[in-house]
């Protein structure tokens, strides 16, 4: 048990840094960066600057919430299973 859940937290925690750096990376101004970051979109140089605001105001809430939900929610795993370990 403790093993699959220290395993899902570093899971979860790559998947987050991927998901806001992807969302980051079509924000940004590289050659081929907004290569198929949203594929309804043919030209993203002149789409909206609403669309890029949007997916960094995305990835700033899903790091920021990031950054307290996961050593919490394993904090409170850490002292639950302790407990439950030692008691029994």
């Amino acid at each position: 048990m403790w093993m699959f859940t220290g395993l899902s937290f570093v899971i979860a925690s790559l998947l987050e840094g991927a998901t806001v750096s992807y969302l980051e990376a079509c924000e940004t101004e590289g050659q081929n960066a907004k290569v198929g970051c949203f594929p309804g979109k043919k030209n993203m140089d002149q789409g909206d600057t609403d669309d890029k605001e949007t997916r960094r105001l995305i990835g700033l809430v899903i790091h920021k919430v990031s950054r307290v939900l996961f050593p919490l929610a394993y904090v409170m795993f850490f002292i639950s299973y302790w407990m439950f370990y030692v008691k029994g």
